[in-house]
């Protein structure tokens, strides 16, 4: 969609949970496997999808109306899990503990905004593996910063660079 923007609504994670997540890459390095950058790690609490510019204030709108009659809530860190397609393994996951408060918030937005409508797990997408059919994956260490919370959700977009999606915050919005 051309003058169109490629949305998702996203919860920001403490620099603290950022940089532990980032440092899991030193565990395990490989040709197949693409690690996110640090600053792009997030948790997608809702995929838009290509929007267009005209219908994006109105996006906006309903995201705050949303965000401002919900309440901060906890999340924390529960494992890394590898994620299979036809048995190969395709990306690597950081996977939260279960959270009503998350999934109702997801709820909503999927109830009032275009986009995706899989049925919500928290997770963060450290890496992506290509060709990883015989990839021997080691352990993870066990998550020390793993708790915090959730004060405002962000609108991002994401471009695609060369090497990596850029993903760029759209708008901020506080939960009360």
């Amino acid at each position: 969609m051309k003058n169109g923007k490629r949305l998702f609504i996203a919860i920001h994670l403490p620099d603290s949970i950022r940089q532990e997540l980032a440092s899991v890459s030193s565990f395990f390095q490989h040709p197949a496997v693409r690690w996110a950058q640090e600053q792009n790690l997030h948790i997608t609490l809702h995929f838009i999808g290509q929007t267009s510019l005209r219908d994006i204030p109105k996006i906006i709108e309903k995201i705050s109306s949303i965000s401002s009659a919900t309440k901060s809530f906890r999340l924390k860190m529960d494992t890394f899990r590898i994620i299979r397609k036809y048995r190969r393994p395709v990306m690597i996951w950081a996977c939260l503990q279960e959270s009503s408060e998350f999934k109702q918030l997801a709820m909503q937005f999927q109830k009032i905004l275009p986009g995706d409508d899989k049925a919500p797990l928290p997770h963060i997408t450290l890496a992506r593996i290509k060709n990883g059919k015989t990839l021997k994956i080691p352990l993870f260490p066990e998550m020390k910063n793993s708790e915090w919370e959730v004060k405002e959700i962000e609108l991002m977009e994401s471009a695609f660079g060369n090497s990596a999606p850029v993903y760029k915050t759209a708008a901020k919005f506080g939960l009360k």
